[in-house]
Order: C-alpha cells, then structure tokens, then sequence
C-alpha cells in the first residue's frame, strides 16, 4: 500500500512540475509574465505609412505602403480594405497582396487594392485594413488590424492619403 502511495505522490509532483515548465516556456517565448510586454510586438509591427484613395470610371483603387517595423521578415502579406458607409456598417471588401510579397524589417512593400463592387463605390464613406502574412518559414500565420481612412466626396474623389498606425491587435 505504500508503494501504492507513493506511486500517486510522484504521478502529481510530476504533472505539477511538467505545468510549471510549460507556464515559464508559454511566458518566456509568448510575451512576458504577467502582463509584460508580447514578444509578437516587437517581431511583427506593420504600418500603413501612406495611403490614396482614387476613383474612375471602370474600378476605384486604393494605392498604399505598408513598413515592415518589426524584427522579423514576413512572407505571403496580403492587405485587405473593410468598406463601411456613414452608420459603419460594412458594405464590402476587398484585397491585394503586396510588391515585394516578402518585406524584411525595415524595408516597405506598395500594395494596390482595385474595387470593382458598385455597392462599395457608391456607398462606402471609409475603410479600414488587416493585414495577414506568414513568419519567414512560412510555418504560422498572423493577423492584425490597422487603421484606414476616409473616402473624400471632393470633386477630385481621392482620400485617404494619411500616415496611419498600427492598432497592436498582433495575433
């Protein structure tokens, strides 16, 4: 019977150690201990550094730049436009990926967002972006949320045209 206990005794000390290893590895590795700063933050940080908004007959474009301000590359970007009219509710969207498609930290990327849709071009007053990628290896993706602008009703039907900054919603 003693054997017995002190199989259990040793079943739990295990199970409590192999729970305290992984909390300190899920810390260390996936932002800081309670409440510290996400190691995320500092590897991916995109920025839409200039944005235009630009309206013709057959397509409206959305031509922007987007910073790599993180420390690692990222891979396979794509920037998606979420339309919303004057109640914010979203009347469509649409994508683009990214030239160069791989951005190194530091470096930009243009990206070229044509909208088609008659119910965004007439109704859309603003937009928003997230951009998504893939790490360097191409092995995880990631998403965030970044701040858009607004469709100018000028005669010159461009807006936009900001410097604009990340929302920190890394995922």
């Amino acid at each position: 019977m003693n054997l017995l206990s002190n199989t259990s005794r040793m079943s739990g000390l295990s199970f409590m150690l192999t729970t305290i290893i992984l909390v300190l590895y899920v810390s260390f590795f996936y932002g800081g201990a309670f409440g510290q700063e996400n190691n995320l933050t500092r590897k991916y940080n995109i920025l839409v550094t200039n944005q235009t908004y630009s309206s013709n007959f057959f397509s409206d474009q959305l031509f922007g730049e987007i910073l790599n301000a993180g420390t690692d590359a990222i891979k396979a970007v794509r920037i998606t436009a979420i339309f919303h009219d004057d109640q914010d509710d979203i009347v469509g969207s649409a994508y683009s990926g990214t030239t160069p498609s791989t951005i190194n930290p530091g470096n930009t990327a243009i990206f070229n967002i044509e909208i088609t849709d008659e119910g965004i071009k007439s109704n859309a007053t603003g937009y928003e972006f997230t951009a998504k990628w893939k790490d360097e290896y191409l092995a995880s993706s990631y998403f965030t949320r970044v701040i858009g602008g607004d469709i100018s009703t000028d005669d010159d039907n461009e807006g936009g045209d900001d410097d604009v900054d990340d929302d920190d919603d890394d995922n």
